[in-house]
């Protein structure tokens, strides 16, 4: 950059911020840097988010999720403990319900930016519970914990509480670990991901005509 660099102009930027009392801009560093250090200074001189360089789609949508402040964002991040259960199948999938009003506002109504969202979410979801299993038949806690960690900040911004709430427990029972109890809470997951990727993908066919 000309005259000063991204940390530079971060500071010059909260500064402005802090003397004119204005709420603070998101900024996402988008650097070839990728070491702790890196993320250490960019957050340090007040940058939102962090992507490293050659720049993947899904993790630049993911920043541009975390810095969204939408209403719908706020409140499924305040999740509640969810309680010590696993649905039926049939259970599983008559609860499962999209904010559809949250994702418009996420998107700014743009049929485009929805429609790469939903790409995204689909392909990482469907990949994650894959990995799960996997990691269940290899008695891989860890592996489990991060997958559901990873998955229940990106179903939040679609407004699936039930799913939400199953990999916040799940991501618990696996730092146990709690192998048997995770299987039956990945196969309940399983049962609610096909009612909503069902909803998804016929709204991804409507966005593609």
């Amino acid at each position: 950059m000309p005259i000063m660099d991204g940390l530079e102009a971060t500071r010059t930027i909260r500064q402005a911020e802090a003397l004119s009392l204005a709420s603070p801009l998101p900024i996402i560093a988008m650097t070839a840097g990728a070491t702790d250090d890196d993320q250490k200074h960019c957050l340090e001189a007040g940058m939102t988010g962090f992507v490293t360089k050659p720049i993947r789609f899904p993790d630049l949508l993911r920043q541009l999720m975390q810095v969204e402040t939408s209403p719908s964002r706020v409140n499924f991040d305040k999740a509640v403990e969810p309680a010590n259960i696993v649905l039926s199948p049939a259970e599983a999938e008559t609860q499962i319900e999209i904010d559809w009003d949250g994702l418009n506002r996420l998107t700014r109504g743009r049929p485009d930016m929805l429609r790469n969202l939903i790409v995204v979410v689909r392909k990482e979801l469907s990949e994650e519970l894959e990995r799960m299993n996997g990691a269940i038949a290899n008695s891989d806690a860890s592996t489990i914990a991060r997958a559901a960690h990873k998955l229940h900040g990106t179903v939040g911004y679609f407004g699936i509480a039930t799913i939400k709430q199953s990999l916040i427990r799940l991501e618990k029972l696996a730092k146990v670990p709690e192998f048997r109890a995770c299987e039956e809470l990945v196969c309940q997951l399983k049962t609610q991901w096909r009612s909503v990727d069902n909803q998804l993908g016929e709204s991804q066919l409507r966005l593609d005509e």
